[in-house]
């Protein structure tokens, strides 16, 4: 009896989740076809071409492509931080406890250095990105 239950638990339980995960899909299909097109999935019509006022608009500075180049650099190097900081222990070493507290000075003003140029790349839009304040909190 309690097997039964299990298993017939276990059943709609996987088959809530399937469709959910169907519809993940569907609504990520749709959302790769709507930006690829730069339309609705359902348009018809051709998309009217962009002006040259909404070309320039479009540009991206120097500042900001090299932001976004470096972006895996800033990734790596929170990793290497988070290892860092795996090392530290109770019986540790004048080394190493030297080689924690410089890394962890160099790591912490690389990422000021990050958080000023994401600030200097979109001034405006700086303060309403959440991303943006928690690193400010964090930092």
């Amino acid at each position: 009896m309690i097997a039964a239950l299990f298993f017939a638990t276990g059943i709609v339980v996987l088959s809530l989740w399937l469709m959910n995960l169907l519809v993940a899909v569907i609504t990520s299909s749709f959302q790769i076809i709507r930006e690829e097109s730069k339309r609705s999935a359902f348009q018809i019509e051709a998309p009217e071409e962009p002006t040259a006022e909404e070309e320039t608009k479009s540009r991206v500075s120097g500042l900001k492509r090299l932001y976004d180049t470096t972006h895996v650099f800033w990734v790596v190097l929170i990793a290497f931080d988070l290892v860092v900081q795996s090392l530290r222990s109770a019986s540790m070493g004048p080394t190493r406890r030297a080689f924690i507290m410089n890394s962890e000075t160099v790591v912490t003003l690389l990422l000021l250095v990050e958080i000023i140029l994401r600030f200097v790349c979109d001034w405006r839009g700086f303060i309403y990105s959440k991303r943006n304040w928690a690193d400010l909190i964090l930092a």
